[in-house]
């Protein structure tokens, strides 16, 4: 029944959409009908005398994340996480980002009821390379992102993926109610809107989850906050990096390649470094000097962090719950696809320009969660 509903997708879709992604679309059908068939039932696994105790404790710390994650939304469960899958690699997908040389801006891919995205995903590394090469042939720069895990976003039963569980507890219990979010809320054409958001609820739930005392929270949040505070400052360095390329007009391509080498001599590497030291981010720990840095790289920071602190701060205006909040989202994305006049921009700008009405909304204080 799955490959059935693979399958006429994949043949719906090919008939309203170009020639040149009927080849992606078909790759993309195999890999994921190939996971499916891979995938067998935790009850299976958790028997297998061959599967390390060490997986079986992961396996039914998902199956456990799973049952909490429906109770806490009371929605009711689905089939996804009831089978599991190992991978012959680390990664279960690759991610292809594509920018053009003399500016920081993705190249967007779209495609009928999914929407737009700021990049292509493949099942094998392979397909990945070529897709990366035929666009650096187009003149984009290119940066590959292996993934651990993903969400078909209800299409299908997502299974646990065997490089998810590699992950220390309190990542594994993030990435799970990441990618279940996402099922539950999917906003078409927002990619930054849905990934901040479903970061915002993973990191909640993982606070009640754990129901973190107050020194683990304080330890946690000063965590996060100083990965927050070093991708802020990459993001300020971005923009910076595309103002210089906005300043020059029609670059050729070496001379844009000698405005990013030197920013990342003089500027970049020397800066992280220096800002590390100041957040007592050990060198190991310091991201932005290790990642050999071109513009398809530099677009994946340039939105996420912003977006998650606005969430956060109109969360926080607003006085909802995580639930209450969720609703309050909910609500508002009805509301934008009745306006048909705002359909000249976005719905984060719609969310967000509307604020001033927003001291109207009824406060929902969930009862399955803390108030604040």
């Amino acid at each position: 029944m799955v490959i059935i509903r693979i399958i006429s997708l994949i043949i719906f879709l090919l008939t309203i959409i170009s020639c040149s992604k009927i080849k992606y679309l078909i790759e993309q059908g195999k890999g994921q009908s190939e996971l499916l068939k891979r995938a067998r039932s935790n009850e299976e696994v958790l028997n297998d005398l061959t599967i390390s105790e060490e997986y079986k404790k992961k396996i039914r710390k998902v199956i456990e994340l799973k049952n909490y994650y429906y109770d806490f939304w009371s929605e009711e469960k689905s089939e996804i996480y009831s089978k599991t899958a190992f991978l012959k690699k680390e990664a279960v997908s690759y991610l292809v980002i594509a920018s053009p040389f003399d500016k920081i801006e993705p190249k967007e891919e779209c495609f009928p009821f999914f929407g737009c995205f700021p990049y292509l995903g493949f099942f094998k590394e392979e397909l990945a390379k070529e897709y990366a090469e035929d666009l650096k042939r187009d003149g984009y720069e290119v940066y590959i992102r292996p993934v651990v895990a993903y969400s078909t976003l209800g299409y299908f039963d997502d299974p646990i993926l065997s490089s998810m569980l590699v992950l220390d507890d309190y990542d594994l219990t993030e990435t799970v109610f990441h990618e279940l979010f996402h099922t539950t809320l999917f906003i078409k054409n927002e990619i930054d809107l849905n990934e901040a958001l479903a970061d915002l609820v993973a990191q909640e739930m993982t606070a009640y989850y754990y129901s973190f005392d107050n020194t683990n929270k304080e330890k946690r949040v000063l965590k996060r906050n100083k990965r927050r505070n070093l991708e802020r400052w990459l993001v300020e360095k971005t923009k910076k990096l595309n103002s210089i390329y906005g300043y020059h007009q029609n670059l050729e391509k070496y001379q844009s390649k000698g405005i990013l080498n030197n920013f990342l001599k003089n500027e970049l590497y020397p800066g992280a470094k220096n800002k590390c030291a100041s957040l007592n981010i050990i060198q190991a720990d310091c991201f932005p000097i290790k990642i050999e840095w071109n513009n398809a790289a530099f677009t994946s920071f340039l939105t996420y962090e912003e977006e998650d602190e606005r969430l956060s701060n109109l969360k926080k205006d607003l006085n909802l719950s995580l639930r209450g909040f969720v609703d309050f989202i909910k609500l508002r994305y009805k509301e934008y696809d009745k306006y048909r006049e705002n359909r000249l921009t976005s719905f984060t700008d719609f969310l967000f320009q509307r604020a001033e009405n927003y001291a109207s909304y009824p406060v929902h204080k969930s009862p399955r969660s803390p108030t604040n």
